[in-house]
């Protein structure tokens, strides 16, 4: 299977059609079209750059005829919520408490005016 079915075929799998892909990554279906047609390494580098980077997938990886995906960062709000999840109720709750107390503090109350 080409490189430009397999990644047809990966961007059906996340969305509901090529359109939708076109309008979430900001390339024009055209040009997505073209890149089927033609040939990825044939498009411009920035077009395979915003795919790649709408797909999460490596630009190197692409460039050698395979799809793969890139591991997922995570935010510092998701591994904290990860790390709340891990606590027991009775500690949950401290955290709760002092996540509350620090936001009754002026550095807060200043920034909600200032907003």
């Amino acid at each position: 299977m080409s490189i430009e079915s397999q990644l047809k075929s990966y961007i059906g799998e996340r969305y509901r059609s090529i359109r939708e892909f076109s309008l979430a990554c900001d390339v024009a279906y055209s040009t997505l079209d073209n890149m089927f047609k033609r040939g990825v390494m044939k498009s411009g580098m920035s077009t395979i750059i915003k795919v790649c980077n709408c797909l999460n997938i490596s630009v190197d990886s692409l460039s050698q005829g395979k799809i793969e995906p890139l591991p997922v960062k995570q935010s510092k709000e998701d591994e904290a919520f990860q790390l709340y999840q891990k606590l027991d109720s009775e500690d949950k709750a401290i955290i709760r408490g002092e996540m509350k107390q620090m936001l009754r503090s002026e550095k807060y109350h200043t920034k909600a005016k200032d907003a």
